[in-house]
């Protein structure tokens, strides 16, 4: 699975500074998030302490609270431009590389650097985010690391598998007797989903060891807080890593056939 995404990464983007550019926003885009999280983790402990805190030091309360506010609002400031300059990275490379592709060809390249793109801060945000649980606990981020590491190898065995499916589905076409479409989309949605529900169950698990750690003392209450606002993030991106895998998977099999 790595290895196709380097490939794919390295036909896409083929010269030093289109690489740079792309890694550059991947890592904007994987970071955001986790600099939100490390924000609302203010916001939790200004409401589990700041009551009390504002009898003493309400000067120190607003402060937090003006910090908080700015700081949110550039990581969503940042969280939209990016998105938006990653369209215009994508066609200013592809413009120059326009030439010899069919329009087919052309299309399928959109489409696998939108899925490419989209998987690559998946990862990344899973890794950023393991950092941030081994932060705030060591134990249950090395649990939540362990963890992911375990549903990554699951996607990844699911993704081989529906690389050689989608493979055999453009050598066969759509002549009469063939797979029905239907039957294309339903294999590649139920591929994806059984990806999602384990990273689910992965987040179980995790939260498990939170609440444990929770009850013994060993973890903040504003820090559980963002540890569950966190795990829901941080899994919800190996579900959709699941989902983007197996449209990746897809799309490189119909762009290796024109």
């Amino acid at each position: 699975m790595f290895r196709d995404l380097w490939r794919t990464f390295a036909r896409l983007f083929a010269t030093p500074t289109s690489r740079a550019q792309v890694g550059g926003l991947i890592l904007v885009m994987a970071a955001v998030p986790v600099a939100e999280m490390l924000v609302i983790r203010l916001f939790s402990h200004l409401i589990v302490s700041g009551p009390d805190r504002f009898e003493t030091d309400p000067g120190g309360v607003v402060r937090d609270g003006v910090i908080f506010f700015v700081a949110f609002g550039v990581a969503r400031g940042v969280h939209h431009l990016v998105r938006f300059v990653r369209v215009r990275v994508f066609r200013r490379r592809f413009d120059q590389q326009a030439h010899g592709r069919s329009p087919a060809q052309e299309s399928w390249d959109w489409a696998l650097a939108f899925d490419l793109s989209g998987v690559l801060v998946n990862l990344v945000q899973i890794v950023a985010f393991g950092l941030l649980f081994v932060y705030l606990d060591v134990v249950t981020g090395a649990v939540a690391l362990a963890v992911s590491g375990a549903v990554l190898a699951g996607v990844a065995l699911m993704y081989s598998r529906q690389l050689g499916l989608q493979l055999g589905y453009v050598s066969m076409g759509s002549r009469p007797g063939t797979v029905a479409v239907g039957q294309r989309v339903g294999t590649r949605i139920r591929t994806a989903e059984t990806g999602a529900a384990l990273a689910s169950a992965g987040m179980v698990v995790v939260l498990v060891t939170v609440l444990w750690r929770a009850l013994d003392h060993q973890v903040a209450t504003a820090d559980a807080i963002v540890f569950f606002l966190a795990l829901r993030i941080a899994f919800g991106q190996l579900g959709a890593l699941s989902g983007g895998m197996m449209r990746f998977a897809r799309a490189s099999a119909r762009r290796g056939a024109r």
